[in-house]
């Protein structure tokens, strides 16, 4: 039912929501821009910010009047992260797994058509590493996003991919990298995401068997022998079975 004709939506809520979701990609944003974004007049715009800043779901800065998320927003994302299954099922299994095998380890989650880091035990402090919880990334580029995109429903992956402002054919060649994905039951990549950095990653489903995230460890390229990333695979490959035994179990 579109929103017109819904005799239950309420349309000032949910352009209070519309508004919200403009500050989806973490940048501060001007009165205009979010404007021209919902589609909606300066001076409603101008009243629901207020609105929202008076319940502390957005600030505006100072100087230059530019509006960025607030501090109850952030504390209901973070809520949101730490109530999701992978991370309540997962987190004491990956840090239990760090510590036994000494390498950095990541869980990613689906969230509508992004993938976010919701949990990292890192075990090495390095300046190419870029990853931490709330980051935000494609699901085409690098590992621990790939393999999400390569399990997502066909409709939707399609979407996803129909979306790019890529050429037809490097589009085909992420299609053919997705069945190949699929067939293997991982993804490898050498520094797609984080220049001199491979990736592994496996796939965790809920219970329902869609994906619901990945886990993802890697290393710099160069100080890892082939053999030393077969064994890498391996005991991720055990780490994905506790994972999903958990995960259909609780």
């Amino acid at each position: 039912m579109k929103r017109e004709t819904d005799p239950n939506y309420m349309q000032t809520a949910g352009r209070a929501i519309d508004i919200l979701n403009c500050f989806a990609h973490g940048e501060p944003l001007s009165l205009t821009s979010i404007s021209k974004r919902t589609g909606l007049s300066a001076s409603v715009t101008f009243r629901l910010l207020y609105t929202l800043i008076k319940h502390g779901f957005v600030n505006q800065m100072a100087e230059s009047k530019l509006y960025f998320i607030g501090d109850q927003a952030v504390l209901l994302g973070l809520a949101g992260v730490n109530e999701r299954k992978i991370v309540k099922v997962g987190y004491d299994l990956i840090w239990e797994w760090s510590q036994q095998n000494g390498h950095s380890i990541t869980i990613s989650s689906l969230i509508g058509n992004q993938a976010i880091v919701v949990a990292r035990v890192n075990t090495l402090l390095d300046e190419r590493d870029m990853t931490r919880v709330g980051r935000v990334a494609p699901l085409h580029r690098g590992a621990s996003q790939r393999i999400l995109l390569a399990y997502m429903e066909q409709e939707a992956q399609n979407s996803y991919i129909e979306s790019l402002y890529i050429e037809n054919s490097a589009k085909d060649a992420l299609r053919k990298d997705l069945a190949e994905i699929r067939d293997r039951g991982y993804d490898y990549t050498e520094g797609m995401l984080t220049k001199g950095v491979w990736s592994i990653s496996l796939p965790i489903f809920s219970t329902s068997r869609k994906i619901e995230g990945s886990l993802c460890t890697g290393g710099v390229i160069g100080e890892t022998s082939p053999e030393d990333i077969q064994e890498h695979l391996d005991q991720l490959r055990r780490l994905q079975r506790s994972v999903q035994e958990k995960m259909n179990r609780d």
